[in-house]
């Protein structure tokens, strides 16, 4: 997940082809797991880390 979140902070590749990059079998379900260890969905985790 660490590689996932520095692909959100320095890519505007979607959340999807990032899913696809990490071997997720679905982007909902690496939304789930991402939610799981950073407590907001991977959108939300761009969104908050690029106004910083």
């Amino acid at each position: 997940m660490q590689e996932a979140a520095y692909l959100l902070q320095t890519t505007s590749a979607s959340v999807k082809v990032i899913a696809r990059q990490l071997r997720f079998s679905s982007p909902s379900y690496f939304g789930v797991c991402f939610k799981s260890i950073y407590g907001c969905t991977p959108r939300q985790y761009r969104t908050f880390a690029t106004q910083q």
